[in-house]
């Protein structure tokens, strides 16, 4: 499955958010620096969607804030 993500970084708290057109807004508490918001963004996601970040991997995006990230189905 893949899906779509808007990042904001540096936020004060994270959250998740599903928008109508299905894709994800996310706001992440860690900076876009060395990967730290990368990774951040994996784990708040996993955690929303029930699965490990292990199993989830950024397709497109890895520099931005446009993601669309490849979940591995169970």
């Amino acid at each position: 499955m893949r899906i779509v993500a808007r990042v904001k970084p540096n936020a004060k708290t994270p959250s998740v958010i599903r928008t109508p057109d299905g894709s994800y807004d996310v706001r992440v508490d860690a900076p876009a620096m060395d990967g730290r918001g990368n990774a951040r963004l994996l784990r708040i996601l996993a955690d929303h969607l029930g699965t490990s970040p292990s199993r989830m991997r950024i397709v497109i995006g890895v520099r931005g804030r446009r993601k669309i990230i490849d979940i591995e189905s169970s």
